[in-house]
């Protein structure tokens, strides 16, 4: 769809969930332009969306540049699959090779996928085979011409019919293959398991996996050959144990549900989101919990695909970008999340995680990852606190205490009083728990706390007079990889190995390959014994 002016809103048909804004320089959050001109552009979210278009950006211009970063962004998508649900592969102990090695191998299936199911898989060997016969169809018409002026031969009638001739092998060698139906449309996550369960099966070599013969078919330079090769240099059974590692972290992506939303074509792109004033909505279904990890997920590669952008721009990015993670507490935990609230800030990318609890934050980051993420904002808002809430006693003590006169009064034959000074609380619990509704305490670094109001939306003359209209989903059929079509298109690509299964090639029976035959006379006569 066209993009209105400089504003595009990107909405995912996932109520959990968060909104990522990208900002200018000098444009408030709240912006009317980014209320009027939002368009629903996409409810598919891809993974390998950035692979996919720098892969066949390579191949058809032979971009070194362009083959870079779809590697780079293939690590990125394994690294955050790997890391999904919270787990960490730094902290696997004794099978770190094993998620390390799953690692790899799943960065090189998805770089085989990207590559080989392109529709631009032939593009540059095209080419090359139509510069090769133009070049010989310039030495042959050269040859001919001297021919025919030695001969003393009218050259033009000649050369016209073997141009022709000539034009029509080229239209019959040249003609583009008959793309299929789904054109690419197989170069998704979910391909990535379907293929490696392809390779799990018995192979008809002894001593190799079906995985080690695919791999074999690519060139010795081929990055897919490297980044699997700490799989395919161990014995077959590490090898089986990586690939149902890898399998295992695929696991969650099976369900005919999520492959609507995984496996076909997004326009949600990193860099042009990072450079232009958009804004994304993930939504999840708050009954449905199963499906959660899909926002950690998408958080985390966008977070990793931003920083590697930044890295290209100096490091910062062009916009401040704004993560508003509603419901964080209840979200899976984000692998490395103490970092990205560390970190972030000086690529101009900014979290406000939104809970109800901070023992939230301690069940799904610990202790101390819970206290590095509190430590890391630098504005708090309080408010809202339940009669039985441990937060405003944490608050409580935040706040600090003021200094207040306090004193007595006796009453006798003598009157007397008394004062003195002493410390309370700036606010007590009990102070905190019954604050209204509308009332909350913010706190910032190298400022004072204050209590304020926070107005509703429709308070500040904000109304939504219109239903935000969702686009209707269509059930689209999903079309898989698979180790068939990827060998074919290998097979077009590099052409087949010398000898594809590895077997000794039969020869003729010998008469030395014959056994020997040893002839004894016995009692019952003649026998024959073979050694």
């Amino acid at each position: 769809m066209a993009l209105k002016k400089k504003s595009i809103l990107l909405s995912m048909a996932f109520l959990i969930g968060c909104f990522v804004c990208a900002c200018g320089k000098e444009d408030s959050i709240v912006d009317e332009s980014l209320v009027k001109d939002t368009e629903d552009v996409s409810s598919t979210e891809e993974m390998l969306h950035m692979v996919n278009h720098y892969m066949d950006e390579y191949l058809q211009t032979d971009s070194l540049v362009a083959k870079a970063k779809a590697e780079k962004y293939a690590k990125i998508i394994s690294k955050t699959v790997m890391n999904s649900g919270g787990f960490d592969s730094a902290n696997a102990g004794q099978n770190a090779f094993f998620y390390d090695s799953a690692e790899g191998l799943i960065t090189a299936v998805i770089l085989v996928i990207a590559e080989f199911c392109s529709p631009y898989a032939l593009a540059l060997e095209q080419a090359k085979r139509k510069q090769k016969a133009l070049e010989q169809r310039k030495k042959e018409i050269a040859q001919m011409r001297k021919a025919c002026i030695d001969k003393d031969i009218d050259f033009l009638p000649k050369a016209q019919t073997a141009i022709l001739q000539k034009d029509v092998e080229a239209e019959i060698l040249f003609q583009p293959e008959e793309q299929k139906e789904e054109k690419g449309e197989e170069r998704h996550i979910i391909s990535v398991f379907k293929l490696i369960q392809d390779l799990l099966g018995p192979s008809e070599v002894k001593g190799k996996s079906q995985f080690k013969l695919l791999m074999e078919r690519l060139p010795e330079e081929h990055k897919a050959r490297w980044l699997s090769g700490a799989a395919l240099n161990t014995s077959d059974q590490a090898m089986a144990s990586v690939l149902s590692t890898a399998l295992s972290r695929l696991n969650a992506f099976l369900d005919s549900e999520i492959e609507q939303l995984l496996c076909f074509e997004t326009k949600i792109n990193t860099e042009k989101f990072c450079r232009n004033k958009s804004a994304v909505f993930l939504i999840m279904p708050e009954e449905d919990d199963s499906k959660y990890f899909l926002i950690s997920l998408i958080v985390q590669q966008l977070y990793r695909e931003m920083l590697s952008i930044a890295d290209e721009m100096g490091g910062k990015l062009p916009n401040r970008v704004m993560f508003f993670l509603d419901e964080f507490g209840t979200l899976p935990a984000i692998q490395s999340a103490e970092m990205m609230f560390s970190a972030s800030r000086s690529r101009r990318i900014s979290f406000v995680p939104i809970i109800q609890s901070l023992a939230q934050l301690e069940k799904n980051y610990g202790k101390e990852g819970a206290d590095i993420i509190i430590d890391n904002c630098q504005v708090c808002i309080y408010g809202g606190f339940a009669p039985n809430s441990e937060a405003a006693n944490v608050l409580s003590k935040t706040l600090g205490d003021r200094t207040v006169m306090t004193g007595s009064i006796s009453q006798g034959r003598d009157k007397s009083k008394s004062l003195q000074m002493t410390g309370r609380p700036l606010m007590t619990p009990d102070e905190l728990k019954i604050m209204p509704k509308d009332t909350f305490i913010v706190t910032r670094t190298g400022v004072k706390p204050m209590k304020t109001k926070l107005k509703l939306f429709f308070e500040w003359g904000i109304e939504l007079n219109e239903t935000y209209p969702m686009r209707q989903a269509v059930v689209r059929k999903v079309h898989y990889a698979n180790k068939k079509t990827i060998e074919e298109a290998i097979a077009k690509k590099y052409g087949l190995p010398q000898n594809p299964l590895q077997q000794p090639v039969k020869r003729p029976m010998q008469e030395q390959d014959k056994p020997l035959c040893n002839i004894s006379k016995t009692m019952k006569g003649v026998e024959k014994s073979y050694d």
